[in-house]
C-alpha cells in the first residue's frame, strides 16, 4: 500500500493529525506493508529524527518539504488572474508528483490511498500511470466549510471573497474526487452528499476509531467546569468560540457564578486571554487532550461552519464527558439529541443546555453512559480494519 499524505501527523493532537496517524496504524494492523509519501508543510513541519522515531512501524517514509502559508501577493494574483482554487494550489508540488511516480515504478502496490483532498492534487498525473485502485479518504466537504464561513461573515468584501473561493473549491473538489476509484468517508452525512454528486464513484464509510484507555486513571472534574478544546488557527473554531464568549458565557455565569471556562488548543490568538473575574482560563496547547477533558464536567462544541466530523466530540463521548454542541458541531456523527449529547443552536438554548448539564448530575451520568456506548458500537477498531481489508 502506498499512502500519500498532505502533512506529517505529528504531534497527534489535532483532529487532522489524529485521523492520519490512525489510518497509517490501521492499515498495518490490517496486514498491509505501508510506504508513506507525504508533504512536510511549513505549518506542521516535523524534523527527520521525530518522523523516524514515531513512525518506525511503517515500511518506508519519504517527504517533500513545502511552504503552504497564505501569502497576500499570491492570493491576489490567484484571485485576479486565475480561476483555480488558491486553497488547493498551495498544496501542489511537482517534486511530490515526481517522487510518487518513482515509487510506483519501483514497487508493485496493490492500491493507493490518498489522505484528504489536499493530497489529491497529484491525482490527474497518478491516474495516467497507475492502473490499480486509488482511494481518497474524505475528511470534510471542503467547499462547504468556505460556503458556511461566507454565510456567517459580516464584512461584505470578505464575504464576497469567501464565496468566490468556495465556488472554485467546489468545482475542483468534485473534479478531483471523481477521478478516484473509491472514496472513504469519515462521516455518513458527507458520504450521502458525495454519493448524490458523484454516483459513478464507489463510496465507503470508514469510521474514526477511538482506542480504549482502560488502564489510565484520570483526574476528577472540577465542579461547574466547562471545556473548549480545538485548534484556534482554524477559523470555524474561532468564530464559534467568539459567539460563545459574546452570547452565551455571561448567561451561564449569572446562573452559576463559580462556573469556569477552560480554553485549550494550539496557536491560540492573543485576543483570547485568561480573566479570573469572568471565570475564563486560557491554557494553550495541552499535551494530553484526554486529561483536559476529564477535568471538565461539560465540553462545548459551538460550531456554525465546518464539515466532516469533530473528532474531539467523539473522544469526549468515549471519555464519558457530557457534550453541548450546535447542530453543525454534531453533524455526521449520527447521535441522538438529548440521549447521547445535547444540541442547541441559539444563544438562549445553548445557555439553557449548559446550565442544565452543570446543575443536573443525573443527566450528566445519562449522557456519559450513552456516549460511551455509542462510541464503542460505532467507532471500534474491528469495523475499520474489516473495511480496509476489503479494499485491495
Amino acid at each position: 500500500m502506498l499512502i500519500i499524505g498532505n502533512r506529517i501527523p505529528l504531534p497527534a493532537r489535532d483532529g487532522g493529525a489524529l485521523a492520519i496517524l490512525q489510518i497509517l496504524k490501521l492499515y498495518v494492523k490490517a496486514g498491509f506493508e505501508v510506504d508513506f509519501v507525504t508533504l512536510n508543510t511549513s505549518k506542521h513541519f516535523v524534523t527527520e529524527d521525530i518522523i523516524h522515531s514515531e513512525l518506525d512501524f511503517l515500511n518506508s517514509i519519504e517527504k517533500v518539504n513545502i511552504d503552504t502559508q497564505l501569502k497576500l501577493g499570491a492570493l491576489l494574483k490567484n484571485l485576479l488572474l486565475s480561476a483555480k482554487s488558491y486553497n488547493l494550489s498551495r498544496f501542489y508540488s511537482k517534486e511530490l508528483e515526481d517522487l510518487i511516480l518513482r515509487k510506483i515504478q519501483e514497487n508493485e502496490y496493490d492500491c493507493i490511498h490518498i489522505e484528504s483532498l489536499f493530497a489529491a492534487t497529484v491525482l490527474p498525473v497518478l491516474k495516467q500511470n497507475f492502473q490499480r485502485p486509488i482511494y481518497i479518504r474524505v475528511h470534510n466537504i471542503e467547499h462547504q466549510i468556505w460556503q458556511r464561513m461566507a454565510e456567517n461573515e459580516q464584512n461584505i468584501f470578505k464575504r464576497k471573497y469567501l464565496k468566490i473561493m468556495a465556488q472554485r473549491l467546489q468545482k475542483e473538489e468534485l473534479l478531483l474526487l471523481s477521478l478516484a476509484n473509491g472514496l472513504l468517508h469519515i462521516s455518513n452525512s458527507d458520504l450521502a452528499f458525495f454519493e448524490s454528486q458523484l454516483p459513478a464513484v464507489k463510496h465507503i464509510y470508514l469510521p474514526f476509531v477511538v482506542e480504549e484507555n482502560t488502564q489510565i486513571e484520570y483526574p476528577d472534574a472540577t465542579p461547574a467546569s466547562v471545556g473548549f478544546i480545538g485548534s484556534l488557527e482554524w477559523l470555524p473554531n474561532q468564530h464559534g468560540l467568539d459567539w460563545f464568549l459574546d452570547k452565551v458565557w455571561a448567561n451561564v455565569r449569572v446562573a452559576i457564578p463559580d462556573a469556569v471556562l477552560r480554553i485549550a488548543g494550539k496557536n491560540i490568538p492573543d485576543k483570547y486571554r485568561s480573566d479570573e473575574h469572568c471565570g475564563i482560563e486560557v491554557m494553550g496547547e495541552v499535551q494530553y487532550a484526554n486529561n483536559f477533558m476529564h477535568q471538565q464536567q461539560v465540553l462545548i462544541v459551538p460550531l456554525f461552519s465546518g464539515s466532516g466530523i469533530r473528532i474531539k466530540t467523539i473522544e469526549a463521548m468515549a471519555n464519558g464527558i457530557a457534550v453541548v454542541s450546535t447542530t453543525i458541531g454534531a453533524q455526521g456523527l449520527g447521535v441522538v439529541p438529548g440521549e447521547d449529547i445535547l444540541i442547541a443552536d441559539t444563544a438562549k438554548d445553548f445557555s439553557k443546555a449548559l446550565i442544565l448539564l452543570l446543575t443536573n448530575e443525573m443527566l450528566r451520568l445519562k449522557l456519559k453512559k450513552n456516549g460511551e456506548s455509542f462510541v464503542q458500537h460505532n467507532h471500534n477498531e474491528s469495523k475499520a480494519i474489516s473495511v480496509l481489508k476489503s479494499l485491495c
